[in-house]
């Protein structure tokens, strides 16, 4: 049970910084490119 959390969680973590790079990267074009 403990090894299955363990993947959970790097599931999650993985999930996380790939979420928190897109939005950075949104947040850099949109600097970019004001409308």
């Amino acid at each position: 049970g403990l090894k299955l959390k363990q993947e959970i969680l790097l599931c999650l973590v993985d999930q996380i910084i790939h979420t928190s790079e897109s939005v950075d990267i949104d947040e850099l074009i949109k600097d970019l490119h004001p409308k």
